[in-house]
């Protein structure tokens, strides 16, 4: 990320209502590396980490962003805070969080794991699972999809033919946004 003060420069030649700063391309405030790496390089944004790795012998990134959110929360608000305390104004905050097909969607089960085993056995190990699981039963269920054990064992064969690929990617990716976004908002 650019230092705060080179930013106010060129926020303070913007007039009232154009002062805007986009957060995409190239590293910057969204890219963790290896705080928090898998066992396997596996992922999106070019190796950068931001999935939990899940506990077990397995060394499998999750679904979920629990170590990403406490590094995004002290970045973001040290930044921002930053360039507040200097008298940096912001009208407008454009961000592109773009993760790739792996990480968020139904193709997280197919990354390796340390031990060989399948990489759902242990997600649903994880005390988080129960939580998730009642999220993507709430919004699947106008679908007729549930995510029980047995489906979840399915995982690997699920395609953009059916409802769970799409309702996992869904309630999936909102959560992995909204770690990020929620600490801009904050922030400001």
């Amino acid at each position: 990320m650019p230092q705060p003060k080179l930013i106010k420069q060129a926020l303070d030649e913007k007039p009232p209502g154009a002062r805007a700063l986009t957060l995409e391309a190239g590293p910057g405030i969204y890219y963790l590396y290896d705080e928090n790496h898998s066992v396997v390089r596996y992922g999106a944004m070019n190796g950068a980490y931001y999935m939990d790795t899940l506990a077990g012998a397995a060394k499998v990134q999750g679904p979920w962003a629990d170590v990403y959110e406490a590094v995004m929360t002290k970045r973001v608000d040290t930044w921002f805070g930053e360039l507040k305390r200097i008298g940096g104004k912001v009208d407008l905050i454009l961000s592109d969080f773009e993760m790739g097909d792996k990480a968020e969607s139904f193709n997280w089960v197919r990354q390796p794991t340390a031990d060989g085993s399948d990489p759902v056995t242990a997600l649903l190990a994880d005390p988080r699972w129960p939580a998730l699981r009642a999220q993507l039963n709430a919004r699947g269920k106008p679908y007729g999809v549930s995510f029980d054990d047995a489906a979840m064992k399915t995982m690997k064969d699920w395609t953009s033919h059916g409802w769970r690929m799409h309702v996992w990617f869904d309630v999936v990716t909102q959560g992995y946004v909204a770690v990020s976004e929620k600490r801009l908002f904050l922030s400001n």
